[in-house]
């Protein structure tokens, strides 16, 4: 009875975990790349942050290594575990299973690493790079503005409610009402524009289930029909801009146009040629 008790289908326990501890081992090797598939509750969070820290103590300083995760809550919460740890290892308050103990001595070798580098990463969490992969990324856009072509870059919205009903009521007011589609749509609503409205701001926020089924997803076309629209916006909003801006500036924004066009790559822009004999601001076209 205890022999089938130390067997789990049919595999000695004993091996297991024995297996299961070199795994982990092996998963802290700087030099070594891993993936690791495991069900939830089984540690790859603390296997993450034992990585994390052994990579740390290794580095000239902290930012040189990025952990990322999809939401902002589990990034959040790695870097607490992380803080924690180092705070655990500073305060030496008591551990006792063997993945804490290692966890513990993995962040005594970072504080001593911080103790030469002078990061003082308790004082100063930020220093630690654990952020969602969209926070990384507009990080990098941030640091490219002209080659990423992207320029000032707008803020990630978490909850885009407000925006899908604005679409929503952009696309009834600017739709002529009797066409067959917008009219069917209202006759089976009973003609209640609000709710056509809460309806469709609903849909928008569940596309990703429904947009496949309604647009040819040519990746050319489509990218060819969003870029048309946001040439588009930035038209509308040019038109608004030049009206405001003051005559007694002009003189000064040709300069810079002038200047831009002789420093800038013209592979960069096709207008960059043309601005370098610019004699007034361009006009609203964003083409």
């Amino acid at each position: 009875m205890a022999e089938a008790d130390d067997r789990i289908g049919g595999v000695d326990a004993g091996a297991l975990i024995e297996a299961d501890a070199q795994a982990r081992r092996a998963a802290l090797d700087p030099a070594r790349s891993f993936i690791v598939q495991a069900p939830a509750g089984s540690g790859k969070t603390e296997l993450i942050i034992q990585r994390f820290l052994r990579l740390l103590a290794l580095v000239d300083k902290p930012e040189s290594i990025v952990a990322m995760t999809f939401t902002r809550k589990a990034a959040g919460e790695m870097l607490d575990r992380v803080v924690e740890a180092l705070r655990g290892a500073e305060q030496g308050t008591e551990v006792t299973s063997g993945h804490a103990q290692l966890t513990r001595s993995l962040a005594c070798a970072v504080l001593q690493r911080d103790e030469q580098r002078g990061w003082q990463l308790l004082a100063s969490p930020a220093r630690l790079r654990i952020q969602t992969i969209d926070a990384f990324c507009i990080g990098i856009a941030r640091q490219a503005p002209l080659s990423s072509g992207l320029g000032g870059l707008p803020r990630f919205q978490d909850d885009a409610s407000a925006h899908f009903v604005a679409a929503a009521r952009a696309a009834l007011r600017s739709t002529d009402a009797r066409e067959a589609a917008w009219r069917t749509l209202l006759d089976h609503l009973d003609n209640d524009a609000d709710r056509c409205v809460a309806l469709l701001a609903r849909l928008l926020g569940k596309r990703e289930q429904w947009l496949r089924h309604v647009v040819d997803i040519d990746i050319g076309a489509l990218r060819v029909t969003l870029e048309d629209a946001l040439t588009e916006e930035i038209g509308i909003e040019l038109a608004r801009i030049l009206p405001r801006i003051p005559a007694s500036d002009v003189p000064e924004l040709m300069r810079l146009l002038r200047y831009a066009a002789a420093n800038l790559p013209p592979e960069d822009d096709p207008h960059l040629q043309t601005w370098s004999t610019l004699e007034r601001l361009p006009g609203t076209s964003a083409r």
